[in-house]
């Protein structure tokens, strides 16, 4: 059974619809007994750094641009937005990884 305005309804899916890819970058602490060295970054690129906003920066940068380009491989065009979140795991106060994830939305070409 089709419904009545079905033809609008997948119509008006179509305008407003979008084109999104998600990509995520882990950074792991190194440590070792004397301490903590340095984050390996994760994920399509492999780095290492030995400061933690260095590391971020890093992830962040590699977790955008997989993610944009991600989007435009399934078809979004035009101004691709894209907003990366950071979500660390730790246990007893001690940092185990942290998780950068970036979303990247576009528009569908028709």
């Amino acid at each position: 059974v089709i419904p009545k305005h079905a033809n609008v309804a997948n119509a008006l899916g179509a305008i407003v619809g979008n084109v999104s890819a998600i990509s995520e970058i882990q950074v792991r602490p190194d440590y070792h007994p004397a301490g903590l060295k340095g984050y390996f970054v994760m994920g399509a690129c492999q780095s290492y750094h030995v400061e933690l906003p260095d590391a971020l920066r890093e992830a962040k940068k590699a977790a955008s641009a997989q993610a944009q380009e991600e989007a435009i491989r399934r078809g979004a065009v035009g101004e691709i937005m894209v907003n990366t979140t950071t979500d660390e795991s730790s246990s007893e106060g001690i940092c185990l990884e942290i998780k950068v994830t970036a979303r990247a939305v576009g528009g569908f070409a028709f």
